[in-house]
């Protein structure tokens, strides 16, 4: 009977040592698509930003820069 419940307590802790196992690898993986939805949100933003803004070459930024204080 002490071996079955031996037995039994060494599958537990297996079992316990997978699910920390899975829960590491969840959490990794949790990290790796925050990453990567951050540089996606970090791309599209510099997208826009750079939609926005016109080009604007020297000549038109002397120009500019005249009418500044």
């Amino acid at each position: 009977m002490r071996y079955i419940f031996s037995g039994q307590d060494a599958r537990t802790t297996r079992a316990k040592s997978a699910v920390k196992g899975q829960i590491m690898e969840t959490q990794e993986l949790k990290a790796l698509i925050k990453e990567i939805v951050q540089e996606v949100l970090q791309q599209e933003k510099l997208t826009l930003y750079n939609t926005l803004l016109p080009y604007i070459n020297n000549t038109e930024n002397q120009e500019w820069n005249q009418f500044s204080l």
